[in-house]
């Protein structure tokens, strides 16, 4: 007796006699073999059952029954199904020929994935590319990008299952006509692990029979109103968040595509009025002010003016003595605000207690001298929507800076950063303005408040902390005009400003992890660290740049111990002289930087130091999580940093590199002994390669 298949593959196949024979020799061509091939004929009336007995192959196993739909037959195949794992054809699509070996190896690999799907690409009636492939671009808990398959969508004929794993979350839903395999994926998503393989494995061919317009309207419009009536009612165990914005993505995707089509625009029409029913969560608006009559008016009024319909405004007087002028201002407005006076405690404080009166599912913070645009809150909303886990992601945007009139204003563009570099992003620039973020209020519960010991930086110390549990998304759009004038506090407590920013950045630079600093700076995370402590000192943080240098210094000297310990096991004439290379590199570098940082301070404290203060916009630095281990404050503490070495050679030519663009930076004395320790490096470096 033979042992029965690992793979079982399901075909439904209905009047598709031009295009099934080669949907069945596309899985018949596969280099993987050990598989069974199950078509269920669906009540065809063409010449299908003549192409399906053309065939002679033991793997093929054809059925037939009367028509019921595509998940009806589906279904009837599973019955039948014998293999360990499960994966679908469609009749009109096509298999390349290492699909099945590809997400065979991956489910023997991954035990603990239920299922895996591949990249597919589409092509035209006559097999031509259509230049659109559907990326297998996540993996593992995915079910928050593919529930409503925008942003991802996964096309059947990519998925392999574990066929125990359809036993336990059911089968195709034959009540649906539409979806039926995104409904599948969703059910098997919720409870388990969905893996990846970003190769084209298969071609999904786009014909006249399937495409939007040969659909009837109100069909359509039904179908994706079942969907997602389906969803809600099964799935109100998920955060209502993730649901909300799903509906909204989904319903906004169809009736866009439906507008194209004059037959089915007033059906596109109510499904994008739908959209805009889903995912509308409550911002608030906090504005702490002290002594602020000046500006005060200006900032509550532009919240007012919100375009985006559900907002609260709270006001927190953090314990002004200005005779009650800005208490006065705050009054006027009556019930459109929420009004908090407290004790004088600094802004953190005012903040803080924003937070704790809230009532709001968003917080969005206004200083009371900066200004929204109206549509400040609508658009990160939006933007917000398109998110898969919304309230997991904090957006923030570009602003502009003025002083006096708007008109004036000079926009400043953040640069498109990725949510997992965004801790060295705000320890490389202190360009992010606080009242551009839009944060879910939920994530105060995980990450805490605004630490209220910091009078200048407790913004940046909260966005680190945050960063290490929350995605920060980059909308390029300005949404607050930042005022500058002489009342500011960077300009009343600019010693403050400096020493609190040289704390905190020596602190972020030591609880950035060693492949954090090597993937958002693409160098070795020694490397990473010198770069680091120029770009400190050359902002005027003497403090955290010496203390990142020593980091750095560690991280080497580690790297020397390493090689050391390579060369006493396997002695080797390379390693050796990397060891000796590195062993002259920590001492040099430590040197160069430590030259650029002292001449810094120099100039600082002798020609510039208005000027140095006048550019501390926002500063930067925190402690990461409270699970995390986080090294001391003190700069005199060292933290080693493992500095990755593929092959010794490589890593001298990485940190030869550096010299080289530090020596650039070097007042004129110290040029030449870094032109002298360059040609050195060179001569050494032949004698090693």
């Amino acid at each position: 007796m033979t042992h029965p298949p690992r793979v079982s593959v399901i075909l439904p196949t209905y009047n598709r006699a031009g295009l099934v024979r080669c949907a069945i020799a596309s899985v018949l061509d596969q280099t993987y073999r050990d598989f069974e091939l199950i078509v269920v004929d669906d009540g065809s009336t063409d010449e299908t059952p003549a192409v399906l007995g053309s065939f002679d192959d033991p793997r093929l196993r054809c059925f037939s029954q009367p028509n019921k739909g595509r998940s009806s037959a589906r279904n009837f195949a599973l019955q039948h199904a014998r293999g360990d794992y499960i994966t679908f054809q469609d009749s009109d699509d096509l298999y390349l020929p290492a699909k099945l070996a590809k997400q065979v190896q991956f489910l023997d690999e991954h035990p603990d994935y239920a299922a895996v799907y591949t990249s597919a690409s589409c092509i035209g009636d006559n097999g031509d590319s259509l230049n659109f492939v559907y990326r297998a671009s996540v993996s593992g808990n995915i079910y928050p990008d593919i529930a409503f398959f925008q942003p991802v969508t996964i096309t059947l004929p990519t998925v392999m299952v574990r066929h125990a794993v359809l036993d336990e979350t059911g089968v195709f839903d034959e009540a649906m006509h539409r979806f039926e395999d995104t409904d599948l994926w969703r059910r098997i998503a919720k409870h388990h692990l969905f893996g990846a393989i970003d190769a084209v494995t298969c071609l999904v061919r786009t014909h006249s029979g399937n495409i939007l317009g040969s659909q009837d309207p109100e069909t359509m419009a039904a179908a994706v109103n079942q969907y997602v009536s389906k969803v809600m009612k099964e799935d109100s165990d998920i955060c209502p968040g993730i649901l909300e914005a799903g509906a909204r993505r989904l319903y906004k995707h169809y009736g866009f595509a439906m507008a194209t089509d004059p037959r089915f625009a007033p059906a596109g029409k109510a499904l994008s009025d739908k959209a805009a029913l889903y995912f509308q969560p409550k911002v608030s608006i906090v504005i702490p002010v002290y002594n602020g009559a000046d500006f005060l008016r200006e900032a509550i009024d532009s919240a007012i003016r919100q375009t985006y319909p559900n907002v609260e405004i709270v006001v927190v007087n953090d314990g002004s003595n200005d005779d009650g002028a800005t208490e006065a201002i705050a009054l006027s407005y009556g019930k459109r605000i929420r009004y908090v006076r407290k004790p004088n405690g600094g802004v953190a404080s005012a903040l803080n207690r924003g937070i704790r009166e809230m009532s709001g599912e968003l917080f969005s913070w206004l200083s009371h001298d900066d200004l929204y645009s109206a549509d400040k809150v609508a658009s990160q909303v939006e933007f917000l929507a398109e998110q898969p886990d919304p309230f997991n992601c904090i957006v923030y945007g570009d602003y502009s800076v003025f002083t006096g009139s708007v008109e004036n204003a000079a926009l400043m563009r953040m640069p498109h950063v990725a949510p997992e570099d965004f801790r060295y992003f705000i320890t490389e620039q202190n360009i992010l303005h606080g009242c551009t973020l839009l944060v879910p209020k939920a994530a105060f519960d995980r990450s805490g408040l605004f630490d209220e010991t910091l009078r200048t930086t407790q913004d940046y110390d909260l966005w680190f902390r945050l960063a290490s549990r929350h995605r920060f998304v980059h909308l390029p759009s300005a949404g607050v005009f930042a005022r500058g004038h002489e009342g500011q506090g960077t300009n009343r407590m600019k010693d403050i400003v400096l020493t609190e920013c040289n704390e905190l950045l020596g602190r972020f630079a030591g609880n950035l992890a060693p492949e954090e600093l090597r993937r958002s700076s693409s160098k070795p995370a020694a490397v990473a660290l010198l770069d680091l402590a120029v770009n400190l000192a050359q902002r005027g943080f003497i403090g955290a740049s010496l203390h990142t240098t020593r980091l750095a210094k560690d991280a080497i000297r580690n790297s020397i111990q390493e090689l050391a310990k390579r060369q006493a096991k396997e002695p080797d004439l390379r390693s050796a002289a990397a060891v000796e290379e590195l062993e002259g590199v920590s001492q040099l570098v430590t040197t160069l930087v430590a030259e650029r940082a002292e001449a810094l301070a120099a100039a600082v404290m002798a020609e510039r130091p208005r000027a140095l203060a006048d550019g501390i916009k926002q500063p930067a630095v925190v402690a990461p999580p409270a699970e995390t281990e986080v090294a001391q404050t003190s700069f005199e503490t060292s933290v080693p940093v493992a500095l990755p070495i593929e092959r010794p050679a490589t890593a001298i030519i990485k940190i030869k590199r550096f010299v080289r663009r530090a020596g650039r930076r070097l007042p004129a004395s110290m040029k030449a002994p870094a032109r002298r320790l360059w040609q050195r490096f060179s001569v050494r470096y032949r004698a090693v390669a």
